[in-house]
């Protein structure tokens, strides 16, 4: 038998239990209720004359703002006929004002008043041969209304006018154009059916990268939770099926309702982008969400396995919404609206690659059509994303692998955790937006600090050997594993130094108490890591292990303030707390020891509870 007959074999009974009943039925109403939601909300955002509608448009700059429009255009928008009768009423008695000088105040004498201002700026600015012509018209006009030619006060709108600045120059000639006399507009959606097909598409992209990177991670780790809190994973690893081929099956039969839900989302984002968008992307988009859903799945079903014997799928199945859930609207804003300074978290936020790779299927980003080095970056920092995550969804699914068999060994080798270093050191360093202008050299470096915990802590948690021994009676390698964990920390540095072109992780290697403080982070780090995989933990332990983890991170001030070269003769920074009181500096002295040293004891001696 082949390995993909195996596979198949493997995900029948799952994929059979998931549909049984009137469940496959239900699916595809349901795929075919959002189908038909995906097409009324196209229609109503693009053709809809509401404040909401509007401001989505503007938002993914599908067309100009109103304010905009008003400054640049000189027309006043309304969003009715009767509305616009009533101002169309006021700008007959506004325009005699300019002639009579009444003082009639109102919403179009006001922007009249605003338009005598450009022209007043436009005919005393600087000119070239291609305006100056403009310049002589707004004379004339000023002229004819027996205006005065004076420079306009420092408080008044558009005194900052320049007919080099392509804004300025489109509103003194719309004011020329029009006479001085503001045309109204009775507000309606100026997009059209085309624009109507990409926003379709967008928000089946939406609904495609939700189903993907929330719902079908949620329900894989939802799925092997239940089978482990009802006791009924383990009998399947006595059948024919491996572990391997167990996960995998236990993932389809997961997956495949958020597959079929999916469907006919992913036939309107093909469809509507064959017909105006980029097919490039949108398969790039595509691609991205599956390899995020694969590692968001492996984490996922790590957390189930791991915590379902403890808590009930129910409660698990909560925090992973709650969890899945603010990953997706971090990603999403990033992904949706990108600046330059933020294209690296598309290497550390599957969310938000799929999300900016759907988008500008459809709808590009400004920026990318003038910054050609962004779009670049942009395009690497996907490309090493979903190359990194799918490492280490890899290393996941051995992981969980490993778990279900029960082995003596640890989950991960030493190969594979030094890989899963490596992946994560770069990913994470090439995700920090500290490496773009506008961040200094010690907040970059620090900030990864902070970072690289929550990986390389998963990754010793993977190392401990656990099998079937009583906690009491199994041993941890302490130091072995610290000794990798420093090697992994030594490599996340060389990267951090490696790719930010400053000079402050370069100095800071000479500055010893930075070398020391982040030393102490790591190893409190490791420490708190070995402690929670290797032994069980009672109610006071679990509060000295929180308390442990927020102590641990008084590190990070310490490394930002020691890592530039003039404080290192700095004394009293040596110790932080010490400034605020003699007192809470003798007992952070005294807690940089003790923390390490009782987390290092409960590894020797394990505590009762």
């Amino acid at each position: 038998m082949s390995r993909l007959d195996a596979l198949r074999t493997a995900a029948l009974p799952f994929v059979t239990r998931s549909l049984r009943g009137g469940r496959l039925r239900r699916l595809l109403s349901l795929s075919l209720m959002l189908s038909v939601l995906t097409v009324i909300l196209g229609t109503w955002i693009t053709f809809g004359d509401g404040d909401f509608e509007e401001d989505v448009r503007v938002a993914f700059d599908l067309e100009e703002s109103r304010w905009s429009r008003q400054q640049n255009d000189y027309v006043i928008i309304v969003d009715s006929d009767e509305e616009a009768a009533l101002l169309q009423a006021e700008l007959g008695r506004a325009v005699y004002s300019l002639d009579r000088a009444t003082g009639y105040y109102t919403q179009t004498q006001s922007t009249i008043d605003d338009g005598i201002a450009t022209l007043r700026w436009a005919a005393t600015a600087n000119t070239d041969r291609s305006t100056a012509d403009d310049a002589r018209a707004a004379q004339q006009i000023l002229d004819r209304a027996g205006l005065p030619t004076i420079a306009p006060d420092s408080q008044t709108t558009w005194s900052w006018f320049n007919w080099y600045t392509e804004e300025h120059a489109r509103r003194a000639r719309s004011i020329i154009a029009k006479n001085l006399v503001p045309t109204i507009e009775v507000y309606h959606s100026p997009l059209s059916t085309v624009d109507a097909v990409r926003i379709t598409g967008a928000i089946a992209g939406g609904f495609l990268g939700l189903l993907l990177l929330v719902f079908g991670p949620l329900l894989a780790g939802t799925q092997i939770a239940q089978e482990v809190h009802e006791n009924t994973l383990q009998p399947l690893t006595g059948t024919s099926l491996r572990a391997r081929e167990l996960i995998l099956g236990l993932t389809a039969g997961a997956l495949l309702p958020v597959a079929i839900v999916a469907a006919p989302q992913v036939l309107l984002l093909l469809a509507t982008v064959a017909f105006v968008g980029h097919p490039i992307a949108a398969v790039g988009g595509l691609v991205t969400g599956v390899v995020g859903c694969f590692f968001l799945s492996m984490l996922a079903q790590l957390l189930g396995h791991t915590l379902g014997a403890q808590r009930s799928p129910g409660v698990l199945g909560v925090s992973l919404l709650g969890f899945l859930g603010v990953l997706g609207i971090i990603g999403a804003v990033f992904g949706l609206n990108p600046t330059r300074a933020t294209l690296g978290v598309f290497t550390l936020l599957p969310e938000a690659s799929t999300a900016h790779l759907l988008r500008s299927s459809l709808i590009p980003h400004p920026m990318f059509a003038h910054d050609a080095c962004a779009a670049h970056s942009a395009d690497w920092a996907v490309v090493l994303g979903t190359v990194g995550l799918g490492v280490l969804g890899l290393l996941g699914l051995r992981t969980l692998q490993r778990r279900i068999e029960r082995t003596s060994a640890p989950a991960l080798t030493r190969g594979e955790a030094l890989l899963g270093a490596v992946v994560s050191s770069l990913l994470i360093v090439l995700a920090n937006p500290g490496r773009v202008s506008g961040y200094s050299g010690e907040a970059y470096y620090v900030l990864n600090l902070a970072l690289i915990a929550v990986p390389f802590a998963a990754l010793l948690m993977m190392r401990v050997p656990v099998g079937d021994a009583p906690a009491t009676l199994r041993r941890v390698p302490t130091a072995a594993l610290l000794g990798e964990l420093g090697l992994w920390a030594l490599i996340q540095g060389i990267a951090a130094v490696a790719l930010e072109h400053g000079h402050h992780e370069s100095s800071m290697l000479l500055q010893p108490v930075a070398v020391f403080y982040t030393a102490w982070y790591f190893a409190v780090v490791g420490l708190l890591a070995l402690r929670v995989a290797a032994r069980p933990l009672g109610l006071a332990s679990r509060i000295w292990v929180a308390f442990a983890a927020v102590f641990a991170l008084i590190a990070l001030p310490h490394v930002g303030r020691w890592i530039r070269p003039y404080h290192g003769s700095d004394v009293d920074h040596l110790f932080m707390l010490g400034q605020a009181s003699p007192f809470l500096g003798l007992v952070q002295v005294i807690l940089m020891v003790v923390v390490p040293l009782t987390l290092l004891r409960a590894l020797r001696r394990p505590a009762r509870g």
